[in-house]
């Protein structure tokens, strides 16, 4: 669940470091993972490792026209401040 209170983040890869963030600064640094939540959050399922598109003979160019609006949502809706 994300708060918008700020939260201890313990970074293994630096030995005792501890860091203060919010869900709003690791999605402005993760905006590739965050596109992929926002296409979820809208009902778009895309394959999780985020590194192939499929589409097949059986989509149709209605399909084509949804997935490029809910991209283009979730482009907008992810843009950095």
């Amino acid at each position: 669940m994300f708060q918008f209170r700020a939260v201890t983040a313990l970074r293994p890869s630096v030995p005792d470091a501890v860091t203060e963030c919010n869900h709003c600064d690791w999605l402005t640094a993760n905006r590739d993972r965050a596109v992929m939540f926002e296409l979820l959050r809208r009902g778009v399922f895309l394959n999780p490792m985020g590194t192939k598109l499929y589409l097949s003979l059986a989509h149709t160019e209605a399909d084509l026209d949804e997935f490029t609006a809910h991209f283009a949502a979730a482009l907008q809706s992810t843009r950095p401040s």
